[in-house]
């Protein structure tokens, strides 16, 4: 969704031309040089947040500060502020962006390995194919009922949620059946 609709936040945000010092750039000119930016440094961001997640002790806890941060910077992307702040709060979310995939990559990679590899991978491809060929056609539908403010919001909400998901422990429902429970029944 960020990615498709980058160009069209600078253009509700900013106008269809942006200002930049003596500089007039268009609002899809823009977009791809930040987006350059963040494919540029990619390669390195990504391999030194996975080193980070990978040590890190409670490696679901520094997901769910990600995924906070990234959540914060998608809600207040739709807000009026100067240009310089904007743009700093973009790079920003285009860094959450790069820790988010890579924290998700690696936690498919992990389940893969205590799992049928070709299973989770195989559902993990699938999932990920589906959401970049309908994130962006959902994102221009909403665009077009509820306005750009209100993806941004959404998307921050579905980061928040699953941010709470998170926190609380992941529990199989218990399906033993206790021997005192049949003793009372009897």
């Amino acid at each position: 969704m960020y990615n498709s609709t980058l160009s069209r936040l600078i253009q509700v945000h900013e106008s269809t031309y942006v200002q930049l010092w003596t500089l007039s750039i268009g609002a899809a000119s823009l977009a791809g040089i930040l987006q350059a930016m963040r494919w540029g440094l990619q390669p390195w961001l990504s391999p030194w947040i996975g080193k980070r997640f990978d040590a890190a002790k409670n490696q679901g806890r520094m997901f769910v500060v990600v995924l906070v941060c990234a959540s914060s910077l998608l809600a207040l992307v739709p807000f009026r502020m100067p240009l310089a702040v904007w743009l700093a709060l973009l790079l920003g979310l285009q860094l959450g962006v790069t820790a988010v995939s890579t924290i998700i990559d690696a936690l498919a990679t992990h389940a893969s390995s205590r799992a049928s590899k070709l299973a989770v991978m195989t559902s993990y491809t699938v999932a990920t194919d589906l959401g970049a060929s309908l994130g962006p056609s959902i994102a221009y539908a909403l665009d077009e009922a509820v306005g750009t403010s209100a993806i941004y919001w959404c998307a921050a909400g579905v980061l928040l949620l699953l941010a709470v998901r998170w926190l609380a422990p992941f529990r199989m429902p218990d399906r033993t059946i206790r021997t005192s429970t049949l003793r009372e029944e009897r």
